[in-house]
């Protein structure tokens, strides 16, 4: 079942000695066993062969270079499956990705349209072991495979500007076609540009705060996969940004104004809080025209004086289905995409509940955003 191994661990292999006596410099890196970072990771279809991947939208690749890097743990290695693709699923596939192959083996493919392809392998690897690999497109002539930051094979590419643009999402556990992964993947990036050796090795111990400026210079995207969001099938990317709050008078600073409501008599502010009083029937606080269809969205809000057990803020009408339960007072925080004509943010005190609202913030969410499949 898709969803997080939190549970998952790497096991230290044993370091090789060296001698320090004396060393005025030493590199720790063959002296210190790889370790995973992170505090979980995606579940794709780890269990047994499945459908399961997470869709993280459509990315531009055309004649850049490009880097791809990620922890994996393959339980079962499946022709073909990736790690991460970017390619078109149909006509000449064009485009990139980082796979496995049933020969237990991790490879990486640059497919152009008019110049063939160019694939790299690894040496054969162990199921129920993290790995950390890196796939790096110099479009200056070569491809590289690194694994534990270690370079694996290589192979020439053209050096011609073939493009590789195409209108097919790119997808964290899958390939084009039904090529889905068995396993667990963490700490996927995605970079326009070649990373070096030192920065993979770097970048091997990190997960996106770590990150240093510089190597998040053309940084696409960047997926933890320690947690899901919301309803559970969003996947943050930790590199994307926000916009504007879309919400007028969310702090109620100018009473009610930009806001509609109903309920009569039951919808009452006072100094930057609005109470929706729904003990004597349905309260709900509404404002009109705010959302786009399949935009993805992050809202804010703080409850207060909650009151009743079945008090709900409904952030989305997705025909009543998209209701989210107020447990009690605190500060909320709710990831969403949007999947209905209605554009509407609206807050609602069911009957026989009641809670006050205040400091009130949607901002769309401007990256690349997963959903699990």
């Amino acid at each position: 079942m898709l969803g997080l191994g939190a549970n998952i661990t790497s096991v230290a292999k044993a370091g090789t000695t060296i001698v320090k006596d004396g060393l005025v410099l030493r590199h720790e890196y063959k002296d210190s066993p790889v370790q995973l970072v992170s505090s979980g990771a995606a579940n794709i279809n780890a269990d047994a062969n499945g459908t399961e991947f997470i869709d993280v939208g459509l990315i531009d690749v055309t004649t850049t270079d490009v880097s791809i890097s990620a922890w994996v743990y393959i339980t079962n290695f499946v022709q073909y499956a990736a790690i991460f693709s970017n390619r078109h699923a149909s006509g000449d596939k064009q485009g990139l990705a980082l796979r496995t192959d049933s020969n237990n083996t991790f490879q990486i493919i640059l497919d152009e349209s008019t110049s063939g392809s160019s694939t790299s392998i690894s040496s054969a690897k162990n199921t129920n072991q993290w790995y950390h690999l890196c796939a790096v497109f110099d479009r200056s002539g070569s491809q590289y495979l690194y694994v534990d930051g270690v370079l694996e094979d290589s192979d020439s590419i053209s050096t011609l500007t073939d493009n590789l643009a195409h209108t097919t999402s790119a997808r964290i556990g899958k390939n084009y076609g039904s090529y889905e992964q068995n396993g667990y993947i963490c700490n996927v990036g995605y970079w326009d540009r070649v990373l070096t050796q030192s920065e993979i090795k770097s970048i091997m111990q990190k997960d996106y705060a770590g990150l240093s400026d510089s190597e998040k210079t053309d940084l696409v995207s960047w997926w933890n996969l320690d947690e899901t969001l919301g309803d559970k099938s969003l996947v943050l990317d930790n590199n994307s940004t926000f916009g504007l709050n879309l919400i007028t008078n969310g702090d109620f600073s100018s009473g009610l104004d930009g806001w509609g409501g109903t309920g009569s008599g039951r919808i009452t502010t006072l100094n930057g809080i609005t109470t929706l009083n729904g003990t004597t029937g349905v309260a709900q606080l509404i404002q009109a025209n705010v959302l786009t269809d399949l935009e993805t969205y992050e809202a804010e809000f703080t409850i207060t004086n909650h009151n009743g057990d079945l008090t709900y803020s409904q952030v989305m009408d997705n025909t009543g289905a998209s209701l989210y339960e107020i447990p009690g007072d605190g500060v909320y925080k709710i990831h969403f995409t949007h999947t209905h004509s209605n554009k509407n943010i609206i807050f609602r005190a069911k009957d026989g509940s009641a809670f006050s609202i205040s400091n009130i913030s949607v901002k769309q969410i401007n990256g690349n955003t997963g959903t699990l499949s």
